[in-house]
């Protein structure tokens, strides 16, 4: 039966090595025919990767500054008022090269650290603080170190937790652009942040030459003459896009989708002639490679269908009882709590050799083991394919038997075991039975069981023993 069963298996894995095969010869046929639109396809699949690689960076950004901020706003609090040297020398040391941070109170009169102060009253971010937001971001054209700069701003509350004013980080949008770009990307490409307007919130080196992002696509060679507004109009509705532009003469690819924060859109550029020359080193060996690939692939494939049987094999054993060849301790446990965490329920059998120590002192070591491999062999033949057989140490084994929770079927299973014993083998087994579900611990469950297995030895042995009522109690057991 297992010899029939392998060669199955053996046959199965030469269909799909042939056809893995033929799949592999026609792809390099056709490769010659499809290379162009297939550069353009993964130069599109890399877009998107790196710009939601953007996105994610944007908002961990955004999110991990916010906190800070709220963080820092606690140094802030206090009443109406209060001197703000008190705040100032709280986070005047926290300002970072790019930056400045600065506290407003009620009457919108903003302070930095530096002593500078100016009027906000009539800033978005602050009007939006001021009614409620948790945080508020706003693009500030011409910022303190003379390019664009984005503001963060988050509530400053009182003592009796009500609103008393505004903290606020002003960041340069070219060092806030850096930390997208900063990530691995394409060769030759660029991540920025624009609203729908076209101001550049994360901008990059270069981009300070334009009055908007816009204006600086209206300066590129575009196939259609609405490109530009057809663009504006995707971005204001939130699609997502690709544009093909030719910027020095070269062929560029931009990417485009909603940030998720406030109206942004995040844009990922890259120069798709530069990409696609990377890739076209690819057909120059096309030919090479295909004929070693070919040739080689059957013997690296079945080498590797071989490797991976034998570590399943060695795998598998290194899991079990060198003696008994069931599960070992580790594994069962491993097994269970696996079990557990998925909302697992079920029941334990702990179980032993009513006498063992006789058979190993009257009959040897050797007629000990045989009891051993026999008491697991008849265990394993009685239990369902999907319970777990373990060793739990010396003559000691449990069994774990999923989703059975139902006392009179586990009672009936628990019999046929120990009556099994009795007919078939030369000694007899006492048994604990023990119910388990989520929320239980491994230690928990082997202990119910265990107690259990006492109250069956001393009643006699040669039995299974579930816990009596009280004992369920205390050991935070209800009945079944």
């Amino acid at each position: 039966m297992r010899g029939r069963g392998q060669n199955g298996r053996l046959k199965r894995f030469v269909v799909v090595l042939i056809f893995l095969l033929g799949i592999l010869v026609a792809n390099g046929f056709l490769y010659y025919r499809v290379f162009k639109s297939w550069v353009s396809y993964q130069t599109e699949v890399a877009l998107r990767k790196y710009n939601d690689i953007g996105m994610i960076v944007l908002r961990a950004t955004l999110d991990s500054r916010a906190e800070r901020l709220r963080i820092m706003a606690s140094f802030c609090g206090g009443e109406q008022g209060e001197s703000r040297e008190k705040w100032a020398k709280a986070i005047c040391s926290c300002t970072g090269a790019g930056a400045r941070i600065g506290a407003a109170d009620m009457d919108g009169a903003l302070w930095y650290g530096n002593s500078e102060n100016r009027d906000i009253s009539e800033f978005e971010y602050y009007k939006r603080i001021m009614a409620g937001e948790k945080v508020a971001y706003e693009i500030r054209p011409s910022g303190f170190s003379g390019d664009g700069s984005l503001v963060i701003a988050v509530p400053r509350y009182g003592a009796d937790g009500s609103v008393i004013g505004v903290l606020c980080e002003e960041y340069n949008c070219v060092e806030l652009g850096n930390s997208l770009n900063s990530i691995d990307r394409i060769d030759s490409g660029a991540t920025l942040v624009i609203n729908e307007k076209g101001d550049v919130v994360f901008s990059y080196a270069g981009m300070n030459a334009f009055s908007d992002f816009y204006e600086m696509m209206e300066g590129m060679d575009h196939r259609g003459k609405d490109a530009v507004e057809l663009l504006k109009a995707s971005i204001r509705n939130k699609e997502k896009g690709f544009l093909e532009y030719v910027s020095g003469k070269r062929r560029r690819l931009l990417y485009h989708q909603p940030a998720g924060v406030e109206n942004w859109c995040i844009i990922s550029l890259v120069d798709a002639q530069a990409y696609q020359t990377e890739k076209g080193a690819m057909r120059r060996d096309l030919v090479f490679i295909s004929t070693i690939t070919i040739l080689c692939f059957i013997g690296v494939a079945v080498l590797a269908g071989m490797i991976m049987y034998q570590i399943r094999q060695e795998t598998e054993k290194g899991k079990r009882d060198f003696l008994t060849d069931v599960y070992d301790r580790k594994t069962a446990r491993y097994m269970l709590e696996r079990h557990l965490e998925k909302g697992g329920s079920g029941c334990c059998f702990f179980l032993d050799i009513d006498n063992f120590k006789n058979i190993n002192d009257t009959k040897g070591h050797v007629a000990g083991d045989r009891a051993l491999q026999n008491c697991a062999a008849l265990l394993k033949r009685e239990v369902r394919h999907d319970d777990v057989v373990s060793r739990y140490g010396g003559d000691e084994f449990c069994i774990w038997l999923w989703e059975l929770r139902d006392e009179f079927i586990v009672r009936g299973i628990a019999e046929r075991l120990v009556q099994t014993f009795r007919d078939e083998a030369e000694y007899t087994i006492s048994m604990g039975v023990s119910f388990f579900a989520k929320g239980d611990a491994y230690e928990d469950v082997i202990k119910r069981a265990d107690r259990a297995l006492y109250f069956a030895k001393e009643n006699g042995r040669n039995q299974f023993a579930f816990l009596p009522e009280h004992e369920q109690d205390a050991q935070g057991c209800g009945t079944v």
